[in-house]
C-alpha cells in the first residue's frame, strides 16, 4: 500500500529478528505538466513540481502550428479522446501530466460533447454549448417531444426525433460543417433549414443575369446570397469549368478546370468610399 510512515513489531514474548537490510521505496511527492506541439513547432515549458492534489492552471498556447491549421485547445490524449482544456482552464493533479496541442484546419473549431464533463443523462433542451468564442450550439426539443440529452454510453448527445439545434456564429458565415456520429442506437436524418448543399442533393438559390464579351464573363449576384451585409466586406471564390461530374462540392476541385488551383482561392474586397 502507499503510506507515508509505516510501524513493524517484532512478534513474540522472547527471541530477536536479524535485520540485515531495509530498502525503502517512495513514489514522487510532485508531479510535472509537459506540452506536446503535436505535429506544431517549438517548445513549451512548465517549470512547476507540483505537489500532490495541486492547481493547475492550463498554459496558452506558444507552439507554431502547422500549415492551414488552427490551435483547437489541449487534450491528454495525441488523438484528442481524452481530457479537453482550454487556457486558463484548471484541474488537480494527480499525476504527471502531458498535454497535448489540438489542431484543426483554419477557421474551423470543434466540440467533442464526452470532454465537457457532463453528467449522465443531462437535459440539454435550451442550453447554449459553447463550441469556441464565435460559435455556439443550442439544442432545443420539441412540443410533446423527447428532450435531447447526453449519455455516457456512447459518449454523445442522443437527439430525438423532432429534436432541433442551431449552430450559430457572430461575425462570419459557415461554409461547412462535420459530424460524428456516436455509438449506439439510432439513425434518424438530419435535415437543414437552409443551405446551397445537403444530404447529396444540390440547392438551387435562384437565377442570375449575366453577361458575355468574348473571353469575359460578367454575374450579378444578390449580395444577401453571399451573406454581404455593411459597408465594407470580403470573400473568397473560385472558378471551375467543364467539371465531370457534381456529386459533391469537392468535385469542382478534382474534376475539370479550376483557378486558381485546389485550395487557394481568389480573394474579394470591398469597401464602401
Amino acid at each position: 500500500g502507499n503510506a507515508n510512515s509505516v510501524t513493524f513489531t517484532i512478534g513474540g514474548s522472547s527471541g530477536h529478528r536479524r535485520i540485515a537490510r531495509i530498502e525503502v521505496c517512495v513514489g514522487s511527492s510532485t508531479y510535472s505538466v509537459s506540452y506536446y506541439p503535436n505535429g506544431g513547432d517549438g517548445t513549451m515549458t512548465d517549470n512547476t513540481n507540483y505537489a500532490s492534489g495541486a492547481t493547475v492552471t492550463v498554459l496558452a498556447n506558444t507552439f507554431t502550428a502547422p500549415d492551414d491549421m488552427d490551435f483547437n485547445g489541449w487534450n491528454t490524449s495525441a488523438d484528442g479522446s481524452g481530457s479537453y482544456y482550454d487556457a486558463g482552464d484548471i484541474f488537480s493533479i494527480t499525476e504527471n501530466t502531458t498535454l497535448y496541442a489540438q489542431w484543426i484546419t483554419s477557421g474551423c473549431r470543434s466540440v467533442a460533447f464526452s470532454s465537457m464533463g457532463l453528467s449522465n443523462g443531462t437535459n440539454l433542451s435550451g442550453t447554449l454549448i459553447r463550441i469556441s468564442s464565435a460559435i455556439t450550439v443550442t439544442f432545443n426539443k420539441a412540443s410533446g417531444g423527447t428532450a435531447p440529452a447526453y449519455y455516457t454510453s456512447g459518449t454523445s448527445i442522443r437527439a430525438y426525433a423532432k429534436n432541433t439545434f442551431t449552430i450559430s456564429t457572430s461575425g462570419s458565415n459557415i461554409t461547412s460543417m462535420l459530424f460524428t456520429f456516436g455509438s449506439g442506437e439510432g439513425s434518424n436524418d438530419i435535415t437543414a433549414s437552409t443551405g446551397t448543399y445537403s444530404d447529396g442533393m444540390w440547392v438551387e438559390q435562384g437565377n442570375v443575369p449575366y453577361a458575355v464579351n468574348g473571353c469575359e464573363l460578367e454575374l450579378s449576384i444578390p449580395a444577401q446570397w453571399l451573406g454581404i451585409k455593411g459597408s465594407n466586406t470580403s470573400f473568397d471564390f473560385k472558378w471551375a469549368d467543364n467539371p465531370q461530374e457534381l456529386e459533391t462540392p469537392i468535385s469542382l476541385c478534382t474534376h475539370g478546370d479550376t483557378a486558381p488551383n485546389r485550395r487557394f482561392n481568389y480573394r474579394f474586397i470591398w469597401k464602401k468610399k
